[in-house]
């Protein structure tokens, strides 16, 4: 560990280092490495050596709920959903939850809300009702797949997706993908009718109806995600705060290396890290 890690950390533990909306951030946990949050009211989750595992949003010692590899997870209503190398699995949001399989798919990506939850494999998109039940499946082009970097987001009758290619819509009822633009995205979201698409060039807009994109930052965009009509963004080394339907941008804080960002609830989580040690952290209550 370097003195650019014990400063950051500091200032972590304490305030943003740098020009600051007056929130403070909490340390929750101490981990290695990680690129991947989701949270409840109640925990967070988060992968850690591909294992899926829990922590208290108060903080404390994680919990492994999936011990083998997940590609991706989803927390949505009251559920947790898991793209696994043994298939699809559902959860419930509580400590220590055992996993149930819904569909021996070996997913890349997965993505629910309180309407169902879909998931894709390099064949095929799959929606289904939150119980598994009622499946549909749209085929998916092999050649597009991208086994890291397959990414799956969904609203209310539609959802969107991100392979090497770029970007793809599909009706959740059933029907055909509709590709609508060539950015290729490391992370995604989606909100206010448009698609967010975030990469090392910074991050773009995409309106999925004609594909017209608009660039809202430039720089290394390491994560973003969506919460209600506010979006957040790791870039660079900030973490930044805007609005999806207008020009807003607040910097909640100044980073050595921020890997995932999540929101729920009102609250805002991030994974700082240096090497292989990552450091959990979240706005206060």
């Amino acid at each position: 560990m370097n003195l650019r890690w014990w400063l950051t950390v500091g200032c972590t533990l304490l305030w943003a280092c740098g020009p600051a909306r007056d929130e403070s951030f909490v340390k929750l946990a101490q981990f290695s490495a990680v690129s991947h949050l989701q949270a409840s009211a109640a925990f967070v989750y988060f992968t850690e050596a591909g294992a899926l595992k829990q922590v208290s949003t108060s903080g404390g010692v994680p919990t492994t709920l999936i011990a083998w590899q997940t590609n991706d997870f989803v927390v949505s209503a009251g559920q947790v959903y898991a793209a696994t190398a043994l298939g699809v699995y559902q959860l419930a949001d509580q400590a220590g939850a055992s996993p149930a399989q819904l569909s021996p798919d070996v997913a890349l990506a997965i993505a629910a809300d309180a309407d169902g939850v879909s998931w894709s494999t390099c064949t095929w998109v799959t929606h289904a009702a939150r119980n598994g039940q009622s499946t549909v499946s749209t085929a998916l082009p092999v050649s597009a797949c991208s086994v890291n970097g397959s990414r799956l987001v969904v609203d209310r009758a539609t959802a969107y997706g991100a392979d090497k290619v770029g970007l793809w819509y599909a009706p959740r009822g059933g029907g055909p993908i509709t590709r609508f633009s060539s950015l290729e995205c490391t992370s995604l979201a989606v909100g206010s009718g448009w698609a967010y698409c975030g990469n090392a060039d910074g991050v773009w807009r995409v309106l999925p109806a004609t594909g017209r994109n608009e660039q809202r930052l430039v720089g290394a965009a390491h994560d973003l995600a969506a919460d209600g009509d506010r979006l957040f963004v790791a870039l660079g080394e900030d973490l930044l705060e805007l609005g999806q339907s207008n020009d807003d941008r607040l910097t909640l804080g100044v980073y050595a290396n921020i890997t995932a960002v999540t929101a729920a609830n009102g609250r805002v989580y991030l994974v700082n890290t240096s090497g292989m040690l990552g450091l959990l952290l979240s706005t206060a209550q």
